[in-house]
């Protein structure tokens, strides 16, 4: 219950995991963004998708452990961070995008990690079977069949540096595959690097997610891909990152 202390083996790992950092960081401010959108349908529905924000809590964690100054920026129903900064939360696309370009304007951060399960749509209406327009506002009715149009999203990394007010700004971006072709991984690889204007990109596939094991590999331009087995792993690796970013 609340106040009983942890289990011995819980405050070693915990510890061990923080000694695990070979020395504080370089303090730098972080924003890292975490969870996963939700796309209103009517008051009640929306389209989501299944990211439960747990890489993002254990990195801000993590590299708050390291001497780094963080905000988490996620959604409410995400696994939050314990030792974050800042918190603050969005639900939509429009949402989450307002609050970067708000938050990025200030230009008090050195690095965002961009870790977002962002939705590559949104809903642009909504029909009745017969074809007519659904009410707006309120909860749709569910006497009839619904045909829902969406719209694309644009990609909110390949901007994230263009509403920064401080032109060093460092990026991290996140990519997830699916496919078991390596060229093809590759291939969604770099072309995050060429078109989202990031410096780092860390990808895992589908493949590599089950609910005992999660693993990453960071992307960097002229650099050999470093190899992660857990998000603890990832943290040490992007901390080093970070004590090189001047």
């Amino acid at each position: 219950g609340e106040g009983r202390m942890l289990e011995p083996d819980e405050i070693l790992q915990t510890v061990d995991r923080l000694h695990a950092f070979d020395r504080p960081g370089v303090s730098k401010r972080v924003l890292i963004t975490a969870g996963g959108t939700r796309e209103p349908i009517d008051s009640v529905r929306f389209i989501g998708n299944m990211s439960s924000g747990r890489t993002a809590a254990g990195l801000a964690d993590e590299l708050t452990s390291a001497g780094h100054s963080v905000t988490w920026l996620g959604t409410r129903d995400a696994v939050q961070p314990v030792l974050a900064g800042k918190l603050d939360f969005y639900t939509s696309f429009s949402e989450l995008e307002n609050q970067l370009r708000a938050l990025l304007a200030s230009g008090e951060y050195d690095v965002v990690i961009h870790v977002a399960a962002v939705s590559d749509f949104s809903v642009a209406g909504v029909e009745t079977g017969d074809g007519k327009p659904g009410a707006t506002g309120g909860k749709l009715s569910s006497d009839a069949d619904l045909v829902i149009r969406l719209k694309r999203n644009p990609k909110l990394l390949d901007r994230i540096r263009d509403w920064s007010g401080n032109p060093d700004l460092r990026v991290i971006g996140f990519k997830l595959t699916d496919t078991d072709d390596t060229e093809q991984q590759l291939a969604a690889i770099r072309k995050q690097l060429d078109n989202s204007g990031v410096d780092a990109v860390v990808h895992n596939d589908l493949s590599d997610i089950s609910e005992t094991a999660h693993t990453f590999c960071l992307h960097r331009d002229g650099q050999e891909p470093v190899s992660c087995e857990d998000s603890g792993e990832l943290a040490l690796t992007i901390n080093r990152l970070l004590e090189g970013v001047s």
